[in-house]
């Protein structure tokens, strides 16, 4: 028999498996199917996705890129197999294993990094193991006795179905060899308070205040504005006030039309904390596009900053047939000017002051009556393959989201999230706004709309270590900093998303704008 320490690689095909696994406590390489369900685990996870004939070389580059997040292969040992884990590899994909079933498959593997050697059964670990040296030997296996043998046999792990492995896990002679799972390895800044599944928005908001009340919140570099996180709390609160003024109660749809203005955020935050659902409007979209979303959210009340172009004339022309349900328009500051004949139209500060009616009992209740499975935002496709449709997210999916994605990036109240994204996308919106909330950390906006040049000044003025975007961003961003440089030294990590990435363009963001992670 071997020494403890046997590896479970586990064949899963959905959520309910893994979560009796892991309330077992072993130590798992989640094993997915090439094509089925993806599975993404959790941070911490090893997971690999498991290709019974893996892509020809002209598409192998493309499958790499699809993985799920933090996905290694399990390939065949065949030269496309092979091929797909050197790319795989190059990306720092892992684990890396190869399924083999002769000594010269063995020699191959070894030959291109196999980190795990992965054979059929007992009768394949004895010729394995005459090459493979170090490399750990896993046996793929479909009943108890199989395992058995294979452990008897010298495999350091098994390869089994996930209704096998619960078996297992119950047999004292497999268990006792198991590496058990250890609870993830605190972070360098604290991160969790709270588990998103239990809070909503507005009480995030709260605690997060609570704790880093002097801290930086929001820096509008365009705008020139600088929030305290306690300061955001009391802007936050006097919106809320305004909407509930306005009309707006548990559940009515508040729609927002802006580029990336200061009250974005502000508003998202406010209609979430009295249980209003956020409707998000690109600030592009031509004029039967808005009218098609306010009608079909059945949005009570529009928040509107006007840019030139589309933005202002289909705002400008809305008034031919506004949607029997919209009750109000709200023009945000910093826009350009929407027609004085527009009707329902109210002022940023008229619309504010209104606020000052509500009391705070009023408030209080609104806000205690907001639960997490209460939709909080409605995100709508872009309407390429047809009618947009609407998303509807709750508090508790949008904050597991956010609290999922700031986790991977190690996010803390020490971070300066730099944001060119627009807010009316779940980039923005989630990855962006509600990761910096739940994790403290400063949002940085350069400006209402991206220029590479902005984003770059503000990075170095503001000391940003955080930087998202899309691969054109950062195309443009990399040729603005080579045409004048800037100190970029304070970034560490972020996101670069929205459509396929180039191995080119992903080392050079990493080499050029410094972002080693």
């Amino acid at each position: 028999m071997t020494s403890p320490g046997l590896q479970l690689w586990v064949s899963v095909s959905g959520r309910g498996e893994l979560d009796a696994l892991r309330r077992a406590g072993v130590a798992l390489t989640i094993v997915v199917e090439s094509g089925g369900s993806p599975v993404y685990g959790r941070p911490g996870d090893s997971v690999c996705v498991s290709f019974e004939r893996s892509p020809r070389a002209g598409a192998a580059q493309q499958t790499v890129g699809s993985l799920p997040v933090r996905a290694g292969v399990l390939v065949q040992a065949d030269p496309d197999g092979l091929n797909l884990l050197d790319l795989a590899r190059a990306r720092g994909r892992r684990p890396a294993g190869v399924r083999v079933a002769t000594r010269d498959q063995v020699r191959f593997a070894l030959a291109h990094d196999a980190e795990t050697l992965i054979v059929a059964g007992a009768d394949g670990i004895e010729a394995a193991r005459e090459s493979a040296g170090a490399v750990p030997i896993v046996a793929a296996v479909d009943d108890e006795d199989g395992a058995l043998r294979a452990i008897r046999a010298g495999a350091h792990g098994l390869l089994v179905a996930a209704g096998l492995a619960l078996r297992l896990v119950e047999r004292g002679e497999v268990a006792s060899r198991l590496v058990r799972s250890r609870p993830p390895a605190s972070p360098a800044r604290p991160i969790r308070a709270s588990r998103p599944a239990s809070a909503t928005i507005g009480a995030v908001l709260e605690r997060t205040s609570r704790r880093h009340a002097g801290r930086e919140a929001l820096v509008h570099a365009g705008a020139g504005r600088r929030l305290t996180f306690e300061q955001l709390r009391d802007e936050v609160r006097a919106i809320a006030r305004a909407l509930l003024a306005a009309g707006v109660g548990h559940g009515d749809r508040v729609a927002l039309s802006a580029r990336n203005v200061p009250e974005w955020p502000l508003v998202q935050v406010a209609s979430a904390t009295i249980g209003a659902v956020l409707v998000a409007v690109s600030p592009s979209a031509p004029e039967d596009e808005l009218r098609f979303v306010l009608e079909q959210s059945g949005s009570r009340l529009l928040l509107a900053a006007a840019h030139a172009g589309n933005s202002a004339e289909a705002l400008g022309r809305i008034d031919r047939a506004l949607p029997r349900s919209l009750e109000q328009i709200v023009e945000l500051p910093g826009g350009v000017a929407l027609p004085a004949s527009l009707p329902k139209l109210r002022s940023w500060l008229d619309f504010r002051q209104a606020g000052g009616a509500i009391a705070d009992a009023d408030l209080i209740r609104a806000t205690a009556a907001t639960t997490p499975d209460d939709v909080a935002t409605i995100l709508y496709t872009s309407g390429t393959t047809g009618t947009p449709k609407g998303a509807m997210l709750s508090h508790r999916g949008l904050l597991q989201n956010a609290a999922a994605v700031g986790g991977n990036l190690r996010l803390g109240p020490a971070d300066r999230l730099c944001l060119p994204v627009p807010f009316h996308h779940c980039f923005g919106s989630v990855m962006g706004t509600l990761a910096a909330l739940w994790y403290g950390a400063a949002l940085v906006i350069p400006a209402d709309w991206f220029d590479p040049e902005r984003t770059l000044d503000a990075i170095a003025a503001e000391r940003c270590t955080v930087l998202y975007g899309v691969p054109t961003m950062f195309t443009a961003e990399l040729e603005a900093n080579r045409a004048r440089p800037r100190d970029l030294a304070s970034l560490r990590t972020g996101i670069i998303s929205g459509s396929p990435v180039s191995a080119e363009l992903a080392e050079r963001v990493a080499r050029e704008l410094h972002l080693p992670q």
